[in-house]
């Protein structure tokens, strides 16, 4: 590209102005402020910023005396056509016109892109790395990955747009994509494929298994109920014949209590009636009639016992009469006895004169007179506790009152003896003994017929022997006949019956269930099929997506390392061009420069250190140099064939005379095949330019 004629309009301290350029080495020289950094400034808005930027970066440039943006403008030659790029800040317009064909782009994309193609590249910073050089930023590369990116599409041959860095990051985004969520990676909002058809097989299996659940209750389930109804229609019969059986078996034990109590019933009764006759004939022997009849209503047993009580009377009255004879006699020996003085007071008196005595002598002339003290002690309290008897009136007084109470006990005997008589007289007996014996049987005879007479107590058994025969020809009938069934046997049928109940009913309740579990169940075989197809699906969908996974994987580790092998080639074609481009400017004093794959970095063969050098070891103006032959290096690779303009802001600025010299012949070399456009303040250059612009001297203020 061939930069012919830039046009500015209120742009920054340019103002309106229009400036001629040629090929080869073009020298822009001024004075300081006089616009040369505006001007770079310029080209690279005009060629790198779209017209419709709504940044507020770019206002800065406006004029200051102006009232709207600035416009631009540019005249240039590339790929052998003459071409006009002019865009309007203000207006927010862009247009580039193919003068040599007439075709025009205006569209701000399109015209961009249009521009990109034509400058090698759309990059702004990839162009201020290697072809723009602005002072005092001699010594730095910037945008490594895009330049990286463009020295293999130069040196692979890869199609320009072709970014293999930009397709391994793309393979690593659709790699990410693809992976979103999977460990270790948390759970995004937004899940990958993988994830998703993970997820999905989950759900899919989870939903399977339950379908395969209810399935398989579904197929238990009418098995049970099948079994159950099997086993039901098995014992019911048999449940039912057993239960006939016991009621057969407990109907005849019944009947045969029935019987066994009516016939101890019977022979109860037969044995009262048998003894009612005996008994009733024993009192007939004895008096010839019933007691009754002779004393009025009165039995035997009441006859007795009015006769026992007379007798009784007679006992206590005799008693009495004894009682009193004994107390006569008591009476007639005190009566005597107090005739006799009272003796008492002499004895306490002469057992008190004992003891005196007794004392006395055992004091003075022996102790055995002490045996005279005990006896007067004994006479003294016999006196003492003997009671005088009372006075013999009254004793005679009380006698008269006894001999009373003697007659009048004794005048009872002979009525009582003549109540017993007469008692004995009226039942027909003829004493105490053969009354009570009466009185016994007859007794007897009532506690055997109780409250019934004996015609009644014989109906009574009339009917007991009926009620007998009968039991006796239900025990005799068909259904009771021959049922032997011994006390063992009817609690095993009975523990049988109430197991078979047991499980009868265990069964209904599992016919409930199983009926229930088949009504309610949301089984479907279709689902099912369904489901397993959709399973079916998704893991053969993830197996797709797996090989998917593998390819990019593969994919992203063979570009890589093919990538990596490109830069290696790279560095290795750019390190000769920097290390001869180096020799020239220090006039040989470097000859050996290695270039980082990764970093482009340059490194010199240091002869004093004898060994590698980094660009911080090396002094300011030779980092500076080193760098400039790695950026014209750079420049060569980039863009073989045709290069947008160089420009260079006075890079030689730290440059000694010599080098200074030796770089500017150097340039002028470039010059040859490439546009250079040299902004500087010295004219010391003006001999090596093709072409020199002067700036204008800015106003100075007034």
């Amino acid at each position: 590209m061939i930069l012919q004629r830039l046009s500015v309009h209120d742009f920054a301290c340019l103002g309106d102005a229009e400036f001629e350029f040629g090929s080869g080495l073009n020298i822009i020289r001024g004075p300081n402020e006089a616009g040369k950094s505006t001007l770079q400034t310029a080209f690279l808005t005009l060629f790198f910023v779209k017209a419709n930027t709504t940044s507020r970066d770019w206002h800065r440039f406006q004029s200051w005396s102006a009232r709207q943006m600035y416009s631009l403008s540019a005249d240039f030659a590339a790929t052998g056509r003459q071409w006009r790029l002019t865009k309007d800040f203000a207006a927010k317009k862009a247009s580039l016109a193919d003068l040599t064909s007439g075709e025009e782009w205006t569209d701000h994309d399109q015209v961009q892109e249009k521009l990109d193609e034509l400058l090698g590249t759309g990059s702004r910073d990839v162009y201020e790395s290697t072809a723009a050089v602005r002072q005092q930023q001699v010594a730095m590369l910037g945008a490594k990955d895009e330049i990286g990116q463009m020295l293999q599409q130069a040196i692979s041959g890869t199609p320009a747009g072709v970014s293999v860095p930009d397709i391994l990051n793309k393979l690593d985004k659709a790699l990410s994509d693809l992976q979103r969520g999977l460990p270790p990676h948390h759970a995004p909002k937004n899940p990958g494929p993988l994830v998703i058809v993970r997820d999905q097989i989950t759900t899919l299996e989870g939903r399977l298994n339950d379908l395969a659940q209810d399935r398989d209750k579904v197929t238990d389930a009418r098995r049970r109920l099948r079994e159950a109804e099997e086993e039901l229609e098995e014992l019911q019969p048999r449940v039912e014949q057993t239960d006939d059986l016991l009621q057969r078996g407990e109907r005849r034990r019944k009947l045969e209590e029935q019987l066994k109590d009516i016939e101890s019933a019977w022979t109860s009764l037969h044995e009262r009636v048998d003894k009612a006759e005996g008994l009733a004939g024993k009192i007939d022997e004895i008096i010839g009639t019933e007691v009754g009849e002779k004393t009025g209503e009165e039995s035997a047993r009441e006859v007795a016992e009015k006769a026992a009580k007379l007798q009784d009377e007679e006992r206590q009255t005799a008693g009495k009469i004894a009682d009193i004879d004994q107390r006569l006699r008591q009476t007639d020996e005190a009566m005597a006895a107090a005739k006799v003085r009272g003796w008492v007071r002499p004895a306490v008196i002469a057992g008190a004169v004992s003891i005196v005595a007794g004392l006395a002598g055992a004091l003075f002339w022996s102790p055995w007179c002490l045996l005279l003290t005990v006896g007067g002690a004994v006479v003294a309290v016999v006196g003492l506790v003997r009671r005088a008897p009372r006075g013999y009136t009254a004793l005679l007084e009380e006698r008269g009152h006894l001999e009373r109470d003697l007659a009048a006990e004794r005048g009872k005997l002979p009525r009582l003896r003549e109540q017993l008589a007469d008692l004995l007289k009226t039942t027909g007996v003829e004493s105490i003994g053969e009354l009570r014996s009466l009185a016994d049987v007859e007794s007897e005879l009532r506690g055997t017929l109780g409250s019934d007479a004996l015609e009644e107590l014989k109906q009574e058994l009339a009917q007991s022997a009926m009620e007998r025969a009968t039991i006796q020809e239900q025990l005799k009938s068909p259904n009771l006949a021959h049922l032997e069934l011994d006390p063992l046997k009817i609690e095993g049928l009975r523990r049988q019956l109430v197991r078979d109940q047991e499980r009868h009913k265990s069964l209904q309740g599992d016919q409930i269930r199983t009926s229930t579990i088949l009504s309610t169940s949301e089984y479907d075989a279709e689902e099912q099929l369904r489901t397993q197809e959709q399973l079916e699906a998704a893991q053969e969908r993830q197996a797709r997506l797996h090989e998917k996974e593998t390819v990019y994987q593969l994919t992203q580790e063979v570009l890589a390392e093919a990538y990596q092998q490109t830069l290696a080639h790279t560095t290795q074609a750019i390190e000769p061009r920097v290390a001869e481009l180096l020799k020239a400017i220090t006039q040989g004093r470097y000859e050996r420069v290695g270039v980082a794959e990764d970093s482009f970095e340059p490194v010199v063969f240091s002869p004093e250190k004898n060994g590698e050098a980094e660009p911080g070891d090396l002094s300011c103006a030779t980092r500076e140099q080193l760098y400039l032959a790695a950026r014209l290096a750079l420049t060569e690779v980039l863009w073989p064939d045709e290069s947008p303009p160089l420009l260079l802001d006075d890079p030689l600025v730290n440059f000694d005379p010599q080098r200074a010299a030796a770089t500017l012949e150097l340039l002028a070399g470039f010059a040859q095949s490439r546009q250079i456009l040299y902004f500087t303040c010295s004219s010391r250059f003006d001999e090596y330019a093709a072409h020199i612009i002067e700036l204008p001297t800015p106003e100075s203020g007034a």
